[in-house]
């Protein structure tokens, strides 16, 4: 009878470890990529790159689903996925919670209070490759370190990173992916102590030194991955194309940035005749240490799409426009390959609103948007949008007005 019971008890954890399992690997979903590596019971991994996921597999109504914490620029919240009737896809909602923490997903008690919200926003995809992620850009601190001062298991939410090292102690820091520098203060239990250390990010290793005050100078700590999921990082420097053609033998490709829509509130109720009217326009920059570089469209075409007053406005049925295919609405950019894969160098995307809808007595001012996104998630996106209700390129809600563009290699 007591064999009985251990085999039991066997067979549960190796298929509770083979379903955790199942999360490893990409998911393309509404809101992007979701790119998840499964270690030591902890789900993590970025979340459309430029974002960080941090998770736990819970038991649910007899079945199971991924409960965890999302955080994206300045939004942080809580999500759940569920797998389907078929293999590969996924379903979720999620929510925005500035206090959520991995203990209160953890704790059962915490999680049934926390986890049964206002379902607001759906959240599925579809599963594209079941292979462990290696190139993981925000989420790089989260799993087990084996270091020069033993293990050390870190959580990272956001740019916030949190852990335990050798079961003696905690750490508590900030991470600066410009910098690539983690830099925070450890304590000690056995000495009841209070230290700081700071480590340079080199990929799926890094080199510190840690110290009993500010100056850090008891020592060195440096670390390896435990599983190798992060991007390599290129150390050499990048020769600064100009915005002509770049004399070295650097690659570039270029990006055509077309406008696709624009539209109104969805609150708005249709009145025929509505017309909109307004600007919107883009700019792009390389960004270094050394300062921000404009990089020109091809034909060096002006930064504004268009620039329409009242008198000029464009037709549109039920509060949106669709602009034609046409060189009037498109920009194309030269842009150094390299660039895209140097950690040191950001390409930003500046891009600009201000959209007025025609109405019966005073018009609709839907106000000036300006927002900032990486070429990179352009790219990522495809399909991008801009407004006061949309994050990091993506929609939220539809309360505001929102211009969408679309992003497409052009020498493929």
């Amino acid at each position: 009878m007591k064999k009985k019971y251990i085999s039991f008890v066997l067979i549960f954890l190796t298929q509770l470890c083979v379903f955790a399992q199942e999360w490893t690997g990409t998911f393309n979903t509404k809101y992007g990529d979701l790119k998840l590596v499964t270690e030591n019971g902890i789900i993590y991994g970025d979340y459309a790159n430029g974002g960080t996921i941090l998770a736990v597999e819970k038991k649910f109504n007899g079945g199971s689903r991924l409960c965890g914490l999302f955080h994206n620029g300045a939004d942080r919240g809580k999500f759940y996925f569920e797998k389907t009737t078929s293999s590969k896809n996924i379903r979720g909602h999620f929510n925005y919670d500035n206090n959520i923490t991995l203990n209160d997903i953890t704790n059962d008690a915490i999680f049934q209070m926390k986890f049964d919200f206002d379902a607001k926003w759906l959240w599925d995809g579809t599963k594209a490759n079941n292979t462990s992620p290696t190139d993981t850009k925000t989420a790089v601190f989260n799993g087990l370190w084996n270091t020069t001062d033993g293990n050390l298991i870190l959580q990272q939410v956001g740019n916030k990173v949190t852990g335990t090292y050798k079961n003696v102690g905690t750490v508590d820091g900030i991470y600066n992916p410009q910098t690539r520098k983690l830099k925070g203060t450890f304590y000690n239990n056995n000495t009841k102590k209070t230290g700081h250390f700071e480590f340079d990010f080199e990929g799926n290793s890094f080199k510190g030194k840690w110290g009993w005050t500010a100056a850090m100078t008891d020592g060195n700590w440096n670390g390896t991955k435990n599983i190798k999921n992060n991007k390599v990082v290129v150390t050499t420097t990048i020769a600064s194309p100009s915005n002509s053609q770049s004399t070295n033998n650097t690659s570039s490709s270029k990006y055509s940035i077309r406008l696709l829509a624009m539209s109104t509130a969805s609150k708005i109720a249709y009145v025929p005749g509505n017309e909109m009217y307004g600007f919107a326009g883009l700019r792009v920059f390389r960004v270094t240490n050394s300062g921000r570089e404009e990089i020109r469209s091809f034909g060096n075409k002006n930064s504004n799409y268009f620039d329409r007053t009242e008198n000029n406005s464009f037709p549109n049925s039920k509060s949106n426009y669709d602009f034609p295919n046409t060189p009037e609405f498109i920009r194309e950019f030269t842009i150094n390959d390299a660039d895209l894969n140097n950690p040191n160098v950001d390409i930003e995307v500046e891009i600009w609103h201000h959209l007025k809808l025609k109405t019966f007595g005073k018009n609709d001012d839907y106000k000036y948007v300006k927002q900032v996104l990486t070429m990179e998630r352009m790219i990522e996106l495809k399909d991008v949008s801009i407004g006061k209700s949309c994050n990091n390129g993506v929609a939220k809600d539809y309360q505001n007005s929102d211009i969408k563009l679309n992003v497409k290699k052009v020498n493929e």
